[in-house]
Order: structure tokens, then sequence, then C-alpha cells
């Protein structure tokens, strides 16, 4: 597995021994899972993805997208837009179509 596939399971293993009120271990592990069960580490589907991970995905994506990343640099917050297009393929339909929503405003700024 690529090392920066490791980053879930990783931050996994660093909160699961935290008492947390929430299972944060578990959103943490789940944020790469995919609606359609393409994402990683565990290939998850649907509603067996944690809702608060399906969110932070979104997030995620729009965070890494807009940003520079040594191993897939952008420009633009304009590609999460068109990626964001794949909700309730790939993320969450609820949250990518309302942050499709608030990046078109243009009130945000990367």
């Amino acid at each position: 597995m690529c090392i920066v596939r490791m980053h879930p399971e990783v931050g996994y293993n660093i909160l699961a021994p935290i008492e947390f009120p929430y299972p944060i271990a578990k959103i943490v592990v789940q944020h790469h899972e995919k609606m359609d069960g393409s994402g990683y580490p565990a290939g998850l589907t649907g509603e067996n993805i944690l809702l608060e991970a399906r969110i932070l995905a979104v997030a995620d994506v729009v965070a890494a997208m807009a940003s520079h990343r040594p191993y897939d640099p952008r420009s633009t917050s304009k590609k999460p837009r068109r990626d964001l297009t794949l909700q309730g393929t790939r993320y969450e339909r609820g949250g990518s179509r309302h942050l499709s929503q608030t990046l078109a405003t243009g009130l945000f700024v990367f």
C-alpha cells in the first residue's frame, strides 16, 4: 500500500486508545472511503461509511484539490467543483451539494 494511503489507519491507531464522546477514530479511518466502494482502506460503500466520515471526505477533497500537494499540485478551486459533481457516486450527496453551492457563491476563497 502506498505510504500516502496509510494515513487513515495510522490516524486510527493514534486516536483509538483515546476516549471521545464520538467515534472519532472510526471517522478518521473511514474518511477516504467512497460511496461506490472505490475508496480505502476497507472499500466500504454507502451507508456502511459513517455519516461524519462522508462529510469529512467532502471537506478533505476540496482542501486537497485546492492546495499544493507535492504529489498532485492544484492551483484553483475549479477542480474541486468538478470533482464534487460525482456526488452520490463517490461522495455524500447532501454534503457535496451544499459545499458545491457554497463554492459557487464566490464567498469562499482559497
